[in-house]
């Protein structure tokens, strides 16, 4: 089963740290291959050198972009699904059978993740795409990130 169309979005993270952990977890842990920074400021942009070192390695694809914006003029994507505090999940839960079905097809396909303390994700930002959760409680985007990537494992291999 092939991942080339899905990108991984990692948007305003808040630290270098939490850049290298979604990288080791998206890259390194689940061998996934394009991962997106946007709104890297501050302190934060010091994990673009180890992300993009990471990347390399592993002949992964890494991008660092401006904003949500410049993700959709660089690369249109077929769905957009950003990851909220479940509280503005305006669509519910993910539907991994759905985006599953969507892997097969070779769809491309966005998953953003805010990085901030609260997300870093702007009502107009959350507009861009379907505002969806993983699960009932806040767990924050590396969680989420890992729980969504195993539970679309499972099920693209329960229908190989």
């Amino acid at each position: 089963m092939t991942w080339k169309n899905v990108y991984f979005i990692f948007h305003a993270p808040d630290s270098a740290r939490v850049i290298k952990e979604f990288t080791r977890i998206v890259i390194e842990g689940f061998g996934k291959d394009n991962l997106i920074l946007t709104r890297v400021m501050g302190g934060a942009s010091g994990g673009v050198e180890g992300a993009s070192k990471d990347c390399f390695k592993a002949q992964k694809n890494f991008l660092v972009l401006r904003d949500l914006e410049d993700m959709r003029d660089v690369l249109s994507f077929d769905k957009i699904y950003i990851f909220v505090p479940p509280q503005f999940a305006l669509k519910g839960q993910i539907n991994i059978g759905e985006v599953a079905d969507a892997i097969k097809a070779d769809k491309k396909i966005a998953f953003v993740f805010g990085g901030g303390r609260v997300s870093g994700l702007t009502k107009k930002e959350i507009d861009a795409g379907d505002p969806v959760k993983i699960l009932d409680r806040d767990i924050g985007a590396l969680g989420s990130v890992s729980i969504l990537i195993n539970d679309l494992e499972k099920a693209l291999k329960g229908t190989e």
